[in-house]
């Protein structure tokens, strides 16, 4: 027996109390598990169709219970496999899962049910991943990647390109197995015009794959600048909750502090920070360390000034710094009276720059349109095809491959020369599909999904 012949059991919901718990069975022995432990009122049971009834454990009643079954292949696993539903006690749910047990399942591993799904071919790993994306999405523009990739959009595109380099290693091999026939010079020119081609078509595939890994991962933004500039009443408005503690005592922010927003369907990580200025105090001195830091290690910065003080040498000395970071520069408080100007910051940051009120809320939406803008750009998501970072390193890599043996055929070389390049730019796309893919890729993969999936 290998480590797939045998039959599984997990929670598909997650732990603690709720009105309904699954529990998703899988494997060859499926169904006898799934009819030793669930009891149905009806006379007997239909695949496919749910039927009430009682799980138990021997001669107890363990609870009610509606449940289906379902026969290989069609199922979600393509084995033999069957769900339970039962009222979502914990105690339902470990007294479920121990009976299952005991029927001859064992605990399934994080990620078992859909990398079962891969290996009997219901699924491509590109597929396998976008379940996961589903499930993690942040942002409705995460959740709408992750629906695209779901539906096999990436699959197509990835598997077309491969049927070509398919053709073009055939029209090579006819080269190599008949010489006689002289079409070495036709294969070449051949090659040449489908690897453009084909090199246009992954150029494609990669336009706009960075804008989709934030869409999909979310950006982290750094709130940075002086004591009382508004940085923590700018967190609160954004979140559009009192998530942080604002007061008019300067450094009340001695840590950095992290809230989840979305911004027009970019899921953004915002890091409120301590105010950056020189101080004696230790733990003020600590802070502003952490605030540096948050700043070099985020994607996106918020630098707030607040627009009724001078600009201090420290405000300079921060523009200053932001001429070398992706960020906005936040003009706060223009509600009240007003010292420094737009053009100002503008001058000295080298921009872009918006002004708002964290108090009244004005300027709110300009920012998010900011924000969303200086990191997806103009791109529409919905033709973004890529955004995982493995794919696109695969994809890039395939075009490197296929770069080397376009320039073997132009420096004059056999298209047999150029033949292996080919092949490893086909391989390399496979690992976006998985069907090149290692075993220890496939592992670390499915390691990271959450049980019952």
């Amino acid at each position: 027996m290998n480590q797939y012949d045998d039959t599984i059991i997990a929670s598909a919901t997650a732990p603690g109390q709720s009105a309904v718990a699954v529990l998703r069975i899988s494997g060859s022995a499926a169904h006898t598990v799934f009819t030793s432990i669930f009891r149905p009122r009806a006379k007997r049971l239909r695949p496919r169709m749910l039927a009430y009834g009682d799980v138990i454990d021997g001669d107890d009643i363990i609870d009610d219970a509606l449940a289906v079954y379902f026969q290989a292949p069609a199922s979600y696993t393509g084995e033999p496999s069957a769900e339970i539903h039962v009222h979502g006690s914990q105690v339902s749910v470990a007294r479920t899962l121990n009976a299952a047990l005991k029927a001859g399942a064992r605990l399934a591993q994080p990620g078992e049910f859909t990398k079962r799904a891969f290996l009997n071919g219901k699924l491509d790993l590109s597929k396998a991943e976008a379940v996961m994306d589903v499930i993690a999405a942040q942002s409705a523009g995460a959740h709408r990647l992750a629906q695209q990739q779901l539906r096999g959009r990436l699959y197509r595109t990835i598997h077309s390109i491969q049927q070509d380099m398919k053709e073009m290693l055939a029209r090579i091999g006819v080269t190599v197995d008949y010489p006689e026939e002289d079409v070495e010079e036709q294969t070449g020119e051949y090659c040449l015009e489908y690897m453009g081609r084909t090199q246009r078509r992954l150029s494609d595939l990669l336009r706009g794959a960075q804008a989709g890994a934030l869409l999909r991962d979310g950006v982290r933004c750094a709130i940075v600048g002086l004591p009382n500039a508004g940085k923590s009443s700018l967190l609160n408005a954004l979140c559009g909750n009192e998530r942080a503690i604002v007061t008019d005592i300067a450094g009340t922010t001695r840590d950095t502090l992290e809230a989840h927003v979305d911004v027009d369907g970019l899921a953004v990580l915002l890091v409120d920070t301590a105010g950056i200025r020189q101080s004696d105090d230790t733990v003020e001195r600590m802070g502003v360390e952490r605030a540096y830091r948050a700043w070099d290690e985020a994607q996106l910065v918020l630098a707030v000034i607040d627009a009724g003080q001078p600009l201090h040498e420290e405000t300079r000395q921060l523009l200053e710094r932001m001429r070398a970071t992706r960020g906005i520069v936040v003009r706060n408080k223009c509600d009240l009276p007003q010292t420094v100007t737009h053009e100002q910051l503008l001058a000295l940051s080298g921009g872009p720059v918006v002004d708002i009120s964290a108090t009244t809320g004005d300027g709110l939406d300009a920012l998010r349109r900011q924000i969303y803008t200086l990191c997806i750009g103009d791109i529409a998501p919905e033709s973004v095809e890529i955004s995982n970072q493995r794919h696109i390193q695969a994809v890039m890599d395939a075009q490197q491959a296929l770069t080397q043996a376009q320039e073997a055929l132009l420096a004059g070389f056999t298209p047999d020369t150029a033949a292996v390049d080919l092949q490893r730019a086909w391989q390399c796309l496979g690992q976006v599909t998985g069907e090149t893919a290692v075993d220890e890729v496939v592992d670390t993969i499915f390691s990271k999904f959450c049980l019952g999936k």
